[in-house]
């Protein structure tokens, strides 16, 4: 629910659009794009009759599988048009009018949004960072304690732990990453990105241009697109680094160094031998 910049038409056609501060001036959430970027006020009828229509505009192209990303600017603190109205409920509203304007027959995949507001709207959900072609981004995780940033650890650590969303909708742990070309991840590491599209058993898909990727690399390309269902823990008593990491179908090592055998950031499934 992000408008583009103030030098948008939408802007300079409906500036009482945009959520505002206390001080009247638009308020800003982020920066991309080649600058700051605002948020609707899904509270405005005016607003809400513009995400509806885009919807019908964009599933009159033709199009019925939509990916709508950062949603939650709808949901952060401001002034409204409706002050009754809450953050999550004015969220919900405008996620409501792009479903009227798609139809009930669009696969609409959310991302950048919150979570349980968006139950029964939607039909997939992005639930982790994206990855990236190497394992950690640690000056932003350690120094800054976010761990949101792209990368492989950081997609495993979210996407494993929210295991139990698949009965709210389609999963979307994000992509798989094949090959050993521009790439910074071992083998080990992409066996482990495999691994975890297994067990979640959500949405599939891969960023790998095709001509990178050798016969090993089609291969574990073969496998991260081949559709599961969703696994369920075999214990929540035990981890492997401060996640869900022990699966019926196999268990993960997020940690940097050996576990039990399995080596740093792998992944070993199960043959129904082991213990959890």
């Amino acid at each position: 629910m992000c408008s583009s910049d103030l030098q948008s038409r939408l802007f300079r056609d409906h500036p009482e659009w945009l959520l505002r501060g206390e001080d009247g001036a638009p308020l800003a959430f982020g920066n991309n794009w080649g600058g700051p970027y605002h948020a609707l006020d899904t509270t405005h009828p005016g607003a809400l009759a513009w995400i509806r229509e885009l919807g019908r505009t964009v599933r009159g192209w033709g199009y019925t599988y939509l990916k709508i990303d950062f949603l939650y600017g709808a949901t952060q603190p401001g002034v409204r048009h409706d002050p009754a109205v809450g953050r999550a409920e004015a969220y919900r509203m405008g996620l409501q009018a792009f479903r009227d304007g798609v139809g009930e027959d669009a696969f609409i995949l959310a991302c950048g949004a919150p979570l349980a507001q968006s139950i029964g709207l939607v039909d997939a959900m992005r639930t982790g960072p994206d990855v990236a072609p190497l394992w950690d981004e640690e000056s932003r995780r350690v120094w800054l304690g976010d761990a949101t940033g792209p990368s492989a650890r950081n997609a495993l650590h979210t996407a494993l732990s929210r295991w139990y969303q698949h009965a709210w909708y389609q999963p979307d742990p994000d992509v798989a990453i094949c090959r050993r070309e521009l790439s910074l991840l071992s083998a080990t590491e992409r066996d482990a990105i495999a691994g975890m599209l297994d067990v979640i058993g959500g949405l599939r898909a891969s960023s790998d241009p095709v001509s990178l990727l050798d016969e090993e690399g089609l291969a574990l390309l073969r496998r991260c697109l081949t559709v599961s269902t969703p696994d369920r823990p075999a214990t929540l008593a035990a981890s492997h680094g401060e996640a869900v990491t022990h699966f019926t179908r196999g268990t993960f090592n997020l940690t940097d160094r050996a576990q039990d055998g399995l080596p740093a950031h792998g992944y070993r499934p199960r043959t129904g031998k082991e213990q959890p």
